[in-house]
C-alpha cells in the first residue's frame, strides 16, 4: 500500500514469504490449508511489526493477490484492492473483488489488507484451467488507470508475457498513474493429462518380485523371516548384507501386478511413508541402492498386531481399552494434522511395539488432501481396498470421508476390544443409501460385556453414530468422555432388563411360564 510508510516492507515480505513458506509446507496439505496457514502467520507478523514501538509510525500494510496452479486447477488467494483477471476466448473478467469502502466519488479506503488487523479474512476460490487461458494480476496503479478495453487489446495479441507487462506498466505511468504500478501475466500453454504424476510413477517398469523365502536375496537384502502373507501382499523381515541393518519389506503378491487400483494404493502408501515424520507411523526408508524390484522398505519395529494380541489374550478390560485409546488418539491426530485420513483403522493395522509405542501401518487406503488436489484419480483408486467392517458408513456410500470417519473406526476397534464383536447387530457393508443407515441397530457394549460402564458405552455409541454429524466434533472430546463419566450418559433412566439383556430376559420369562404351566397341570390333576 503506497500511502503506508511500511508498504514496501509489507509487500516485499508478502511476496517472498508466501513463496518460500509455500514450498516449505508439508506436501500432504491441501493448497487451501497451506495458503491460509501461511497468510495467517504472515499477517500476524506484519501486524506486530506495524504496531511495535520501534516502527509504529510506519504501518506494515499491503494488499495481496496470489495465484497457485496445481494440476488442472488454479487456486486464488486474495485480500485488498489488487486484482486477478482471466482472459479466455476474447473475454476479460475479474476473478476477485476489491476490499475497499468508497467514501466519495474519487476516494476509497481499504477495508481488508495484510497487516491491517490481527485477524484476516482471505478470499479463496478455485477455477478449472484450459490451454490458452491468460491470467492478469495487477495493482490499482494499473487497473485504475487503464481501461479493461486497453488491457484486453494487449492480451489479445500477446507474444511475450513479460514484455506485455512492462508495456502496460509504462502506459499506466504515462497516463498519469500516481500509485505504484505493477502487473504480471501468466499464460497457460498446456495442462497435464488426466492421469496423475503419481499414477505414472506406479506404471514404472519395476517388476513385482516373486514370493520370497528365508535365505533368498533381493537387491542386497536377505530375507530373514516371512512376517505376514495375504493374497494381496507379503511382509518380510530382511537384513542389509552390507550394513547388517534390519528392515521390514513389503511386496505385492505376483497376481496383483496387473491390478491398477492396488498399484496406486501401494504408491500412495510409499508416498505417505516417505513424507510423514511421525513417531506413530512406521517410517519408510529410502533404499541405499537403486531398486530393481517394486517394494517398500520400512524401519523394523519388533511388535505384534492388535489382532494377534486379541487372538492370544481375548477381549481387553475397560482400563486396558482406555489405555489403548489414549495411545491411538494422538496417533490418528498426527495424520489429521497433515490432512491425511487413514480410512482403514482396524486391529490388523495397529502395531503394539515392544517399546510400548503404537504404530499405524497399511496406509494404502489413505486420503491425502494434497495428492487428491493434484491427482484425484490416484487418491480415489484406493477407496475399494479398505476393510468395510470397520469403515464409517459414509465410506460405504462412496464418500471421501472426514476426520469423523477415522473416529468411527477407532470406536469400532475399541468396541471389539471390549466385546469381541462389532457394534451393529447386522453388517452395514451392504448399505448403499442414506435411508439404509436407519436400519442399523447398535448393540450396547454392556449387553456383550457386563463390565462395561453405561457412560463408557454412551461415548462409544456417539462415536459410532451412523451419520458423521452426530459424532464428536473432535477426538479430544471422545477421549474425555471415555476417561471421565459424562453426566449426559449417566442421567439416563435405568435400563429395563428386557433392553439390557433381552436373551436372559426371555429365557427367565420362559422358565417362569414353564413353572406356572406345570403348577397349573398339577392343580388339575389334584381335582
Amino acid at each position: 500500500m503506497s500511502n503506508s510508510e511500511g508498504g514496501r516492507l509489507a509487500s516485499d515480505s508478502c511476496v517472498r514469504s508466501f513463496i518460500d513458506d509455500y514450498y516449505s509446507a508439508p506436501e500432504s496439505w491441501s493448497i487451501k490449508t497451506a495458503g491460509q496457514r501461511i497468510l495467517t502467520a504472515l499477517n500476524r507478523w506484519l501486524y506486530a511489526q506495524g504496531h511495535s514501538q520501534r516502527v509504529a509510525h510506519r504501518g506494515c500494510v499491503s494488499t495481496l493477490s496470489s495465484l497457485v496452479i496445481c494440476g488442472r486447477c488454479a487456486h486464488l488467494f486474495h485480500i485488498g484492492d489488487s486484482r486477478i483477471y482471466l482472459y479466455r476466448e476474447g473475454e476479460l473478467r475479474a476473478l476477485t473483488r476489491d476490499h475497499s469502502t468508497p467514501v466519495s466519488v474519487d476516494t476509497a479506503y481499504l477495508s481488508r489488507a495484510m497487516g491491517m488487523d490481527v485477524a484476516i479474512d482471505v478470499d479463496y476460490r478455485t477455477l478449472a484451467i484450459t490451454p490458452g487461458d491468460v491470467f492478469f494480476l495487477s495493482t490499482d496503479g494499473v487497473h485504475d488507470v487503464l481501461s479493461e478495453v486497453i488491457i484486453t487489446q494487449s492480451l489479445e495479441s500477446i507474444q511475450d508475457p513479460e514484455e506485455c507487462s512492462r508495456h502496460l506498466v509504462e502506459r499506466a505511468m504515462e497516463e498519469g498513474g500516481s500509485d505504484d504500478a505493477s502487473c504480471q501475466i501468466l499464460r497457460i500453454d498446456c495442462i497435464p493429462a488426466e492421469h496423475s504424476e503419481l499414477e505414472a510413477q506406479r506404471a514404472s517398469e519395476l517388476p513385482v518380485p516373486p514370493l520370497l523365502a528365508p535365505g533368498q536375496i533381493i537387491d542386497g537384502y536377505e530375507v530373514i523371516e516371512v512376517v505376514f502373507e495375504s493374497p494381496r501382499s507379503q511382509v518380510y523381515w530382511v537384513e542389509d548384507r552390507e550394513s547388517g541393518q534390519r528392515y521390514s519389506m513389503k511386496t505385492l503378491a505376483p497376481r496383483m501386478a496387473q491390478d491398477e487400483a492396488y498399484l496406486h494404493a501401494f504408491s500412495i502408501e510409499m508416498w505417505v511413508g516417505q513424507r510423514l515424520n511421525s513417531r506413530y507411523v512406521v517410517r519408510a526408508v529410502e533404499p541405499l541402492r537403486r531398486p530393481r524390484w517394486l517394494y517398500a522398505l520400512c524401519e523394523w519395529v519388533p511388535s505384534v498386531s492388535l489382532r494377534q494380541h486379541l487372538d492370544e489374550r481375548g477381549r481387553l478390560s475397560v482400563s486396558h481399552t482406555l489405555a489403548l485409546a489414549e495411545s491411538l488418539v494422538p496417533a490418528i491426530r498426527s495424520l489429521h494434522r497433515a490432512e491425511i485420513l487413514h480410512r482403514d483403522i482396524r486391529p490388523e493395522n495397529i502395531l503394539l511395539a515392544d517399546s510400548g509405542d503404537i504404530k499405524l501401518i497399511d496406509l494404502g487406503s489413505c486420503y491425502v488432501a494434497g495428492v487428491h488436489e493434484s491427482a484425484p484419480l490416484a487418491a480415489q483408486s484406493a477407496e475399494g481396498l479398505m476393510a468395510l467392517e470397520y469403515a464409517a458408513p459414509e465410506l460405504w456410500l462412496g464418500e471421501v470421508g472426514a476426520n469423523a470417519s477415522d473416529q468411527y473406526s477407532l470406536a469400532c476397534v475399541l468396541y471389539e476390544c471390549l466385546t469381541g464383536a462389532l457394534p451393529y447387530s447386522q453388517s452395514g457393508v451392504g448399505v448403499r443409501s442414506a435411508r439404509g443407515l436407519s436400519q442399523l441397530k447398535y448393540v450396547p457394549a454392556y449387553h456383550r460385556n457386563p463390565m462395561v460402564p453405561l457412560w463408557f458405552d454412551g461415548a462409544l455409541k456417539k462415536a459410532l453414530a451412523p451419520r458423521s454429524q452426530q459424532r464428536y466434533e473432535a477426538l479430544s472430546e471422545f477421549l474425555l468422555d471415555l476417561k471421565k463419566p459424562n453426566p449426559h450418559f449417566m442421567n439416563h433412566r435405568s435400563v429395563p432388563w428386557v433392553e439390557k439383556n433381552p436373551l436372559r430376559f426371555w429365557q427367565a420369562l420362559s422358565g417362569l411360564l414353564s413353572v406356572l404351566l406345570m403348577f397349573a397341570v398339577w392343580m388339575l390333576t389334584q381335582t
